[in-house]
């Protein structure tokens, strides 16, 4: 009984530590997470991958085509009365995408 209470004590510290670890990543780790989201669309799409123009990376925009797709994080809120919580941020997802009507077709 004694043996299961230090592995499950074991085992829940070294859940916590793993989470502040991710919380704590360094913004070049972030920035390849976000740039891996932003890639993995590309290449899932032949018609992006087809006639992409140009990769914004500050303001999360990919331009092809006469389009464009924007990238957001979702903003997590927070108690007013609590300072930030320690945690991972949201992943980067596609927002939406922006194409012009083709007149005449």
């Amino acid at each position: 009984m004694k043996i299961n209470r230090v592995i499950m004590s074991t085992l829940v510290v070294g859940t916590c530590l793993v989470m502040v670890a991710d919380a704590a990543l360094p913004p070049q780790y972030r920035n390849q997470n976000d740039l891996k989201v932003i890639v993995d669309y590309i290449y899932s799409n032949a018609d992006v991958s087809r006639s992409l123009k140009k990769i914004d990376f500050t303001r999360k925009v990919v331009y092809y085509s006469d389009c464009r797709a924007y990238f957001y994080r979702k903003e997590v809120k927070h108690n007013k009365n609590r300072e930030r919580a320690i945690g991972s941020r949201p992943r980067l997802q596609l927002g939406r995408v922006v194409c012009p009507k083709k007149v005449g077709k």
